[in-house]
């Protein structure tokens, strides 16, 4: 049986099934609906601040940073995101790789494009060799 707050956040975050949708439609539609001008984000959108919306329910965080600014790291907001993707099990976390938050804004700004305005959830993010031989 689901607890309120898992029904809560089910209210509010987009489905999977809505999400696979969506992104299958992309396929059958073409690549130019993945290019930025396609949807009204206009070319400059990686030059634009990257921020990204994330919640981890589990642990009930969730954060909205700047992890990339004017051209380079932005640093605070960079520590924040690897902090929430750490290993809970552990309580470790390690810098993780800037191409990685990158497609995960490419995936957020693409949903917000269509009017999916939502943290992206994570159930999981670095995981130590010790919590993966569990």
């Amino acid at each position: 049986m689901a607890t309120e707050f898992e029904n809560q956040i089910s209210e509010r975050i987009l489905g999977r099934r809505d999400f696979l949708k969506i992104a299958s439609a992309s396929v059958v539609i073409g690549p130019s609906i993945m290019a930025p001008e396609a949807f009204g984000q206009g070319a400059d959108f990686w030059s634009l601040p990257r921020t990204l919306w994330l919640q981890r329910p589990a642990s009930g965080e969730m954060i909205k940073e700047v992890y990339w600014y004017d051209g380079k790291l932005h640093e605070p907001g960079y520590k924040a995101i690897c902090a929430l993707l750490r290993d809970v099990k552990v309580g470790q976390a390690v810098d993780m790789d800037l191409r990685l938050l990158d497609i995960l804004r490419g995936v957020q700004g693409w949903l917000e494009a269509f009017g999916i305005n939502q943290p992206l959830i994570t159930t999981s993010g670095y995981r130590t060799y010790s919590t993966n031989a569990r």
